[in-house]
């Protein structure tokens, strides 16, 4: 994967490698089956979510249900085909959280590999509280 080397939502844009690593951004880490793997601290003090009611699970749980059809033809779409649409861009969209609410959080997605596996890794940075 290589660097991304400009500045986008006031982070300076990172690779693969450095999302894994983070630990003060909100980041999940997902493999390309869409089952977290990872969620950072601060994913957990940002959204509510314990780690145990995450990982494991798919992405679909931090999902609002109606957008979970838009989210599995994107992710199969990027499956089939190889060709990312929405990586490496900075996307505005609905967020549940551990408490219940909807968020609207701004998400940057990148692709990579862990242990040699296919994965994918958002910042995911609250834009507002949009529904209780």
């Amino acid at each position: 994967m290589g660097l991304f080397s400009s500045a986008i939502g006031g982070y300076a844009v990172t690779t693969f490698q450095e999302l894994l690593a983070e630990e003060r951004e909100p980041v999940v880490i997902a493999d390309r089956d869409g089952i977290i793997l990872r969620v950072s601290p601060a994913f957990v003090r940002a959204y509510a979510w314990p780690p145990e009611a995450v990982l494991g699970h798919p992405l679909t749980v931090l999902i609002p249900g109606m957008l979970h059809d838009a989210h599995h033809l994107g992710f199969s779409r990027y499956a089939t085909t190889g060709q990312p649409t929405i990586l490496g861009q900075e996307l505005d969209l609905e967020l549940l959280t551990g408490d219940g609410r909807t968020v609207l959080a701004r998400h940057f997605i990148l692709a990579g590999e862990v242990d040699g596996a296919p994965c994918f890794a958002a910042r995911i940075s609250s834009r507002e509280s949009k529904r209780d």
